[in-house]
C-alpha cells in the first residue's frame, strides 16, 4: 500500500540492472491522485540518443516560457543525487578519523 491506493502489480520488466528496475510505472494522473499532487510532476524519462538529439530536446523544453525544468542525462541526474550522500560519508569518515587519532599523553 503506498499513497491512498492499494496497488496491484500487474507485471515485471527489467532492463540490464538499471535503475529503472527499482521503480514502480504507472499513469501520471492515477499517481496524482494517490499522493494528491494536482497537476504537478517532479521527475519525468523520456529517452533521446546523446549528442545532437539530446540538446535540441533539452533546449526545446529549457525555451519554452510555459515550464519550469531541468534537462539533465540519466548519468549526470544520478551523479546529482549521489553528491550530496558521498559527502555525508565523507564527513563522517572524518569525524570517526579525527576521534580515532591517538592523544599523547605522559604518565609520570
Amino acid at each position: 500500500m503506498s499513497g491512498a491506493n492499494r496497488w496491484l502489480v500487474v507485471g515485471l520488466f527489467s532492463d540490464n540492472g538499471s535503475v529503472a528496475e527499482s521503480e514502480i510505472w504507472t499513469d501520471v494522473r492515477v499517481l496524482q491522485g494517490s499522493y494528491r499532487r494536482g497537476s504537478s510532476i517532479s521527475n519525468s524519462t523520456s529517452e533521446a540518443q546523446l549528442g545532437s538529439a539530446f540538446a535540441a530536446f533539452r533546449d526545446a523544453l529549457t525555451s519554452d516560457p510555459r515550464l519550469n525544468v531541468t534537462v539533465k542525462t540519466e548519468r549526470a541526474y544520478f551523479a546529482d543525487q549521489s553528491r550530496s550522500l558521498t559527502g555525508l560519508i565523507r564527513g563522517a569518515g572524518v569525524m570517526i578519523a579525527i576521534l580515532m587519532v591517538p592523544v599523547p599523553c605522559s604518565v609520570r
